[in-house]
Order: C-alpha cells, then sequence, then structure tokens
C-alpha cells in the first residue's frame, strides 16, 4: 500500500515539472519570435538624434529619440517634396507632420504655430440705408511655407540643418474680394405718382419689410412670410384693391405694387421664381406679365440659386425700387409680347349720351393675352402666359 502511495506522489511531481518545463519554454518561444519580429521589421527604427534647423534667424536644437524616422518617407515618395506635395490640402496639417515623426512632428508642429501670425480677413458690413456696404481692409500675415516647413522637418530629422523663414502672406479674403461679391445684380423701379397718398404710403410700408434682407446661397423667400399680414395695427392703410373682379376698399391696397417691384427686379437678378401669380386686370404701372398679385392666399416665392445675395428695397419722391447685390454674371433681359388684345366696353349706367349729361365714372381697361420672356446668353425662355380680363368704361348721368 505504502508503494501504491510513493508512485502517485512520483507521478503527481512529473506532471508539474512536465507543466513549469511547458510553460517556460512558451515564454522563451515569445520572446524569440518578438525579438525577430523586432529587428526583421523594415518600418520600425529606434535611435536618438539630433535635430537641428534655423527658424527666423535663430538655431535649433533638440534631442529626439526617433521611432520612424522620415528618411523612410523618402523611399514611399521618392523626395520630402513629393511626400508633402501629395498630401498638403488632403490631410489635416498636424498629421503630415506627425507622420514624419510620431511625437516630435506634431510638437514642430505646434512651434512653427506660436511664432505665426495669421492674416486677418477684410470684413463687410451690411446697412439697411445707402451706402449698403462698408469695407474694412484686411492685414496680411507672417506664416511658414507648409510645403516648405514639411520639407524642413524631413531634411532634420534625415541629419540636415535647414533654414525656414516666416513669409508675408495677403488674406484670403480682400475688399476687393468682397466688391465682386456685392456688385448691382439688378434694379427695378415702378412709379406712384399718380397713387394716392394712402396707396403710395402701403407700397413703401410694404418694401420697407424686405429692405436689408440676406439670402443665403438656395434659400427660399416668401414676400407674404417677409411682409406679414396686411393690417391697420402693423400701420397699413385704406386703399384701392381688387377683390373678386372689382376694385374696392381694402387695407393694404398698393401691396402689389410693392410685390411686382420685387419680382421683376429678382428676375433680372437670376433668382428662380418658384411662385407668382397675375392680375384680373392689367395693371398700370407695369407692362401686360411684369406684375405679380399678392393677397392672403396667392404669395411670391423664389429661390436664390447663387451666392449669397442682398436685397434692398425703398422710395426716391414718387419711384419706388428694390435692388439686388451680389456676384454679377450674365445680364438678364425681360420681354414681354402681346398675343391678343380685347377692346373694352363702353357702358352707360342709367343714362343716354344722346339725352343726358353723362360723366365718367370708371376708366376702361383693354384686356390682352400676353407673354413675359427671358433673355440670357443668346437664349430667349418662355416664362409665363397670362390673359388680363378688360374692364368697361363706365359713364353716369352728371350730378347737378
Amino acid at each position: 500500500m505504502g508503494n501504491i502511495f510513493s508512485l502517485k506522489k512520483q507521478t503527481k511531481s512529473m506532471n508539474k515539472t512536465k507543466s513549469v518545463i511547458f510553460i517556460s519554454l512558451s515564454f522563451c518561444f515569445f520572446l524569440v519570435l518578438s525579438l525577430f519580429f523586432f529587428l526583421t521589421s523594415e518600418n520600425v527604427y529606434a535611435e536618438t538624434i539630433v535635430v537641428k534647423m534655423i527658424i527666423e534667424g535663430k538655431e535649433y536644437e533638440e534631442r529626439v529619440n526617433v521611432e520612424y524616422p522620415a528618411r523612410g518617407v523618402v523611399d514611399d515618395y521618392g523626395s520630402f517634396e513629393a511626400y508633402a506635395e501629395s498630401l498638403l490640402g488632403k490631410v489635416e496639417k498636424e498629421r503630415i507632420f506627425n507622420y514624419l515623426d510620431e511625437g516630435f512632428g506634431t510638437r514642430f508642429f505646434h512651434i512653427l504655430s506660436d511664432l505665426e501670425t495669421p492674416p486677418v480677413n477684410a470684413k463687410l458690413e451690411v446697412n439697411d440705408k445707402k451706402p449698403y456696404f462698408r469695407y474694412k481692409k484686411g492685414v496680411n500675415g507672417f506664416v511658414f511655407g507648409e510645403k516648405e516647413a514639411v520639407v524642413a522637418l524631413g531634411e532634420a530629422l534625415d541629419g540636415k540643418v535647414p533654414t525656414l523663414s516666416l513669409k508675408e502672406t495677403p488674406p484670403e479674403i480682400t475688399v476687393k474680394t468682397l466688391k465682386e461679391k456685392t456688385r448691382l445684380k439688378s434694379r427695378f423701379s415702378t412709379s406712384i405718382a399718380t397713387s394716392s397718398i394712402d396707396r403710395a404710403h402701403n407700397v413703401a410700408l410694404a418694401l420697407s419689410s424686405i429692405n436689408g434682407v440676406i439670402l443665403a446661397p438656395y434659400e427660399r423667400f416668401s414676400f407674404n412670410e417677409k411682409v406679414g399680414e396686411r393690417s391697420e395695427k402693423r400701420g397699413y392703410r385704406n386703399a384701392k384693391v381688387i377683390s373678386s373682379g372689382e376694385y374696392v376698399d381694402g387695407i393694404g391696397g398698393g401691396v402689389c405694387q410693392a410685390a411686382t417691384t420685387l419680382y421683376v427686379a429678382a428676375l433680372k437678378a437670376g433668382m428662380t421664381v418658384n411662385k407668382a401669380s397675375h392680375h384680373t386686370y392689367r395693371p398700370s404701372y407695369v407692362p401686360p406679365s411684369f406684375d405679380a398679385m399678392v393677397s392672403s392666399y396667392s404669395d411670391l416665392v423664389f429661390t436664390n440659386d447663387d451666392e449669397t445675395t442682398y436685397l434692398f428695397a425703398g422710395r426716391e419722391g414718387d419711384i419706388v425700387y428694390v435692388e439686388f447685390y451680389g456676384e454679377e454674371k450674365e445680364k438678364i433681359v425681360l420681354k414681354n409680347e402681346i398675343i391678343e388684345e380685347y377692346p373694352h366696353e363702353v357702358v352707360y349706367e342709367n343714362c343716354a349720351p344722346e339725352n343726358d349729361e353723362v360723366e365718367k365714372v370708371k376708366s376702361g381697361i383693354d384686356g390682352v393675352k400676353s407673354r413675359l420672356y427671358l433673355l440670357k446668353n443668346g437664349r430667349k425662355i418662355l416664362l409665363r402666359e397670362n390673359v388680363y380680363k378688360s374692364h368697361p368704361e363706365i359713364y353716369a348721368k352728371k350730378q347737378e
């Protein structure tokens, strides 16, 4: 029985010894394998070098523990210049420096950044009164050339002593740049000389609501949203409006002239008109098909398919106007064409011209069928075709 216990004890001891030997051999194998990969790797290096360069006339020197020497970049790209040209503008600057040497590359990038004085762009101030634009000059900066800095770091890590100097650099946005983007794109005006005081007031009030509007690229503009409700509380007065095909007094009469002036200026400025309606009768202040009727159920909507555009509107004596400013491009011309005419009738209400002395109560308006064309780059584009009703000229017995 004692021999059996002794044999079991010996077997257990041998198994333990084998486990220790196996673990030891595995650890040694792992160390040998790691050392093999470390020694045979073509991309991994470890050495300490002294980096020297002259920055703005001052010597710069630093001991750097280089893990990935920059000379490996030359093997991949052919030269530091080629490396810089291939990545600048495509990759973050800091990453480009960091790839030349992880750690020191980033530090070197920040050393240069601290020495730089970035240029300051020219600034634009927009006013709602003339002069609409004021320009503040930009300021030149002093910065290192990006390509030169990348090449200098590569050469310094490769054992050379490059020289780096700040370069006077103008701002990207100058007054000239801003003026090119704030040119007069279009202007359209209409007359309110024959309007009543209240009607002229309404036209000018509506235009004041759109004065100074800045339209971002692809921004949608709605006349009704911008001008808002036409009510006495908001300053609008009673004046003639067309309602159900008749001229009647109504709050906000004349606002359609403001919309019409805006509509034509928008077309000439190259805006894309999404929605515009014509009047029942042809208006007196623009040719047929140039008008834009607005009401609580009818809107004028257009989209700015261009760069940032500035919109100004106002009154100068008996003239109201709308102007668009922005980057001037192709010239746009509008032309209308009369297709058919519908002469107005003459109506005598409760009187006979051969027997009674009569007076004109309402002037007649001829009806027309018209088209509006946009002339652009030698092309003639049909924008709309409209039919305006005729309105009878009405006479009544003269009151004594």
